[in-house]
Formats: C-alpha cells, sequence, structure tokens
C-alpha cells in the first residue's frame, strides 16, 4: 500500500511538474504583452499608425473568408477607416491574401488604394519579417489579431526587430459572434491557448521563430 501511494505520488508529482514547466513561459510572455496590448480608448487624434498589419489565419482552398479571418479584417479595416492608421497590410498566403483584399473592399470599398498585400506569409513569424524588410527604419505599426494570438506575434515580432502594439479584434465587436455554449467555447478557448503555449516554446527554443 506504501507503495502504491509513493507511486502515486511521484506520478502526480510529475504530472503538475510538466503542466508548471508547459504553461510558464506562456503566463509569462502574456503577462509582458498587456503593456504592449492597446484597447481603442488609447488611441489619440493627434497619432495616426503608418500601417496596421492584418495577421491572416488558414484559408481552406475552395471555402470563403472564415470568420476568424473576417473579423481581422474588418478590425484593421475599420481602424484604418477612422483615421487611426494610413494602410492596411494583409498577410497571408498568395491565394488567400487576395481573397482578403477582395473581401476587406467589398466590405471597405474608400480604402482602394490603401491596401498593401503581404502575399508570402505562411507562418505568423513571416508577417514580422516582411515588415522589417520592407520597412527597415523599424516603423511602429499596428499588429491585429485575435487576443490570444496577440502575446506570441508581440513575442516574435519584438524578437525580429518589428516595433508594434497590439490591438485585438474582437474589440470594436465588427462581427456578430455565434453562441456556441459554455463548453464548446471552452474547449476552443483550451485548444488554442494551449496550442499558443507550445509555439511560445517552439520559438524560445529556437525551432519556430
Amino acid at each position: 500500500f506504501n507503495m502504491t501511494t509513493k507511486r502515486v505520488s511521484i506520478g502526480v508529482g510529475a504530472i503538475l511538474l510538466f503542466c508548471l514547466l508547459f504553461w510558464a513561459p506562456w503566463i509569462g510572455v502574456t503577462i509582458w504583452a498587456q503593456q504592449h496590448v492597446l484597447e481603442y480608448d488609447d488611441f489619440f487624434s493627434s497619432y495616426t499608425y503608418p500601417a496596421v498589419l492584418v495577421f491572416g489565419g488558414l484559408v481552406n482552398e475552395g471555402e470563403g473568408v472564415s470568420e476568424i479571418n473576417q473579423e481581422r479584417i474588418l478590425t484593421g479595416a475599420e481602424l484604418a477607416s477612422r483615421g487611426v492608421a494610413d494602410q492596411v497590410v494583409l498577410s497571408n498566403t498568395s491565394d488567400a491574401a487576395d481573397r482578403m483584399s477582395e473581401y476587406l473592399l467589398e466590405n471597405y470599398p474608400e480604402l482602394k488604394g490603401r491596401v498593401v498585400l503581404d502575399n508570402q506569409a505562411i507562418v505568423t513569424s513571416d508577417t514580422c519579417k516582411y515588415e522589417l524588410s520592407e520597412h527597415p527604419e523599424q516603423r511602429l505599426v499596428l499588429l491585429v489579431s485575435q487576443r490570444y494570438h496577440l502575446p506570441r506575434i508581440l513575442l516574435q515580432c519584438r524578437r525580429l526587430g518589428v516595433l508594434g502594439k497590439g490591438f485585438a479584434a474582437e474589440e470594436l465587436e465588427v462581427i456578430d459572434r455565434e453562441d456556441l455554449g459554455f463548453w464548446t467555447t471552452l474547449n476552443i478557448r483550451y485548444n488554442r491557448t494551449a496550442r499558443e503555449a507550445f509555439f511560445i516554446w517552439l520559438n524560445i527554443l529556437g525551432i519556430y521563430t
């Protein structure tokens, strides 16, 4: 009985240690990122950002623009429309970036001529690398994605030398979010957060930069 209890205690301790090590970097990065994430009330009319970078999500061939991408695109467009930013940079793979641009201009035709396509982004850091290659002077830009995604974006961009402030796509409530129920929403949020924690570890280890 004592041996079994000891083994259980060791097993529980190992699981707790693993959980601590797995989540610790994500917790630290998330706390650090809060000082670099803006709310709309933080903007002042006296300053206009040169660009808002919209980080594109996965777009499946033959499908329309997903809800998660719609929210990012419309938020970036709305910021430009309100005079917060001069340009909207849409970042994704070639075909996906084109579809993002079409969707934006369908909803904000007045922004034609202010949309820039970065159609070479396969992973998150590619957006940061494109910005730095096009603007080595390190201009201060806005980085738009969902709130769960921003800490890793800020981490990767800062480590690559891109100066940016995060802005959550949910902030302006540009789309009506479907009510998926408590447990489905909890499951989605957990999976997304765990994925971010995993990629933050890979970034720290220099595997996913």
